[in-house]
């Protein structure tokens, strides 16, 4: 008698689930408070009414990060704000503010503001991870419910959410906190939170390091990209329970 072990045949394959949006969960969750855009404003600790661009991104940024505007989404930028005082003119980015079809967007984390080889594209940029310096903010928006169930699920999530602005359409962009200390470290933190953040109707595709969000304060065609929450200072508590 043979002592080796007669070959094991491989198991079933167990195909992995992929975190996907409950529409019915979403609006549970959703019901649990009476949050509206007034009641946002309201507890937002910055004023949000009068803020400009560089205001918010001297605000929401730290002092010497540089940042990437773009109003053209298939270009590498069209200026690099330079967060060199917590103060700055409130007339920084005004060419910014109208006259864009698209809108405006700056990249979610800071960057160094060269152009760096993408390995994935073959080309020379300067809004890839090559380019970014510190791998801090997450972007949370959401297409596939209505913008008022997602902003009561939002002033519920238990993360140090910074901001809250309108698209100027139909949906809402929040720009959370993580405080990664590399790109790794970034995709391992959000990684965990995406079953749930994602069960809620977050968009997966947005959930990356490098990801363009709305500047407020800035018009797409004719309808603002409002600013309707501000807390630079924010915690993991949630905005509802504050």
């Amino acid at each position: 008698m043979s002592l080796q072990s007669e070959p094991r045949s491989p198991g079933p394959i167990v195909p992995i689930e992929r975190p996907a949006f409950d529409p019915e969960y979403a609006k549970q969750i959703a019901n649990r408070v009476p949050a509206s855009v007034d009641l946002i404003r309201r507890r937002s600790p910055i004023s949000p009414g009068s803020v400009t661009p560089a205001q918010y991104l001297a605000l929401v940024f730290r002092l010497g990060d540089h940042v990437l505007i773009l109003s053209d989404q298939q270009s590498q930028g069209q200026a690099v704000f330079q967060n060199w005082s917590t103060n700055p003119d409130r007339n920084a980015l005004r060419a910014f503010t109208i006259g864009h079809e698209q809108g405006v967007f700056f990249l979610s984390n800071p960057i160094d503001g060269e152009y760096h080889p993408n390995a994935q594209q073959g080309t020379m940029s300067r809004r890839s991870k090559e380019s970014v310096t510190a791998f801090r903010h997450v972007v949370l928006e959401s297409d596939c419910q209505p913008a008022e169930q997602w902003l009561r699920i939002l002033v519920q999530i238990k993360l140090p959410i910074l901001s809250i602005v309108s698209s100027g359409g139909k949906s809402l962009h929040a720009l959370a906190r993580i405080n990664a200390v590399s790109n790794e470290d970034w995709d391992q933190r959000v990684r965990r939170l995406m079953p749930l953040l994602v069960k809620v109707g977050a968009d997966r595709g947005a959930l990356t390091a490098v990801r363009l969000t709305r500047l407020p304060g800035c018009y797409r065609g004719n309808s603002l990209q409002q600013l309707l929450y501000l807390n630079p200072r924010a915690t993991s508590e949630p905005i509802f329970q504050k």
